[in-house]
């Protein structure tokens, strides 16, 4: 078990649950969904789950050697952990959708938080790029979508319900999948 804890297999496997969760929490089973679960319970699901990302990030830096992109690894994954505990914060304001101000908050602490979290994960990509951690094309794709969502998100600040918010969540998503399928092939 203990080897099972250390392992690329477990890291790869965080990868692909934080890939896949937010399709099955988010558009599967909340309000947004099926219905099933309510908005109070999609984003403490969904806040829970997520931090899969940060912790497979971490497996993946603990285990580099130290290297041309290990600094920015660093960098990146000190962004990245920032601002999720933030963007906690601002997904629990998501959980009263009836109140404005609460709605409010969450918008104004989101539009700050998520493009901050994608500038980590473009800077991370952009550390294994260097320190050559995974396949250049994957790499590539980590540093291309963190990019297109800082900017999107975070300096044009188009509307959560744009058409040009789904590419930064859908390659979030791909990338995390891809992410783990390599780490995965690692073991």
């Amino acid at each position: 078990m203990a080897d099972f804890l250390k392992s690329n297999m477990l890291t790869g496997i965080l990868f692909i649950v934080g890939a896949l969760a937010p399709l099955i929490i988010y558009i599967g089973l909340g309000p947004d969904g099926a219905g099933l679960l309510s908005a109070l319970w999609t984003e403490k699901l969904g806040s829970w789950v997520l931090l899969v990302i940060p912790i497979s990030l971490m497996r993946v830096k603990d285990s580099m050697n130290d290297g041309d992109g290990f600094p920015l690894v660093k960098i990146g994954f000190l962004i990245v952990v920032i601002s999720y505990a933030a963007g906690m914060v601002a997904d629990s304001m998501a959980t009263q959708p009836n109140d404005a101000t609460f709605q409010a908050l969450d918008l104004a602490v989101g539009s700050i938080v998520w493009p901050a979290m994608f500038l980590g994960f473009a800077i991370t990509g952009l550390g294994y790029y260097l320190q050559k951690e995974f396949h250049v094309a994957v790499s590539g794709i980590m540093i291309l979508v963190g990019i297109y969502a800082f900017v999107v998100i975070g300096i044009l600040a188009v509307d959560d319900e744009s058409m040009f918010i789904l590419p930064a969540w859908l390659g979030f998503t791909l990338v995390n999948l891809l992410l783990g399928i390599f780490t995965i092939r690692k073991s």
